[in-house]
């Protein structure tokens, strides 16, 4: 399922950069079309932490965590 929506987001993206159509209807198509990583991310480490390693799975979702926090916060905040 990722690589159709990462495809469909990029066109998107490709929508609003090029001007094809106005720019209300591609802003709603991108964040329309804008994968759920944390979601992806929360797989991600079950898959990879499965059987005898599945007691550090809190610590996985805990630093994943503190990584998305770190980057919203730094973000916006990056240019200075």
């Amino acid at each position: 399922m990722l690589p159709y929506a990462l495809a469909a987001h990029a066109g998107a993206v490709a929508l609003l950069l090029v001007g094809a159509v106005p720019d209300l209807v591609a802003g709603v198509l991108v964040g329309a079309t804008l994968p759920q990583l944390s979601a992806l991310s929360a797989a991600r480490w079950s898959a990879l932490l499965s059987g005898e390693r599945a007691t550090v799975l809190p610590t996985a979702f805990a630093l994943e965590a503190l990584a998305n926090g770190v980057s919203y916060l730094a973000g916006p905040a990056w240019p200075w």
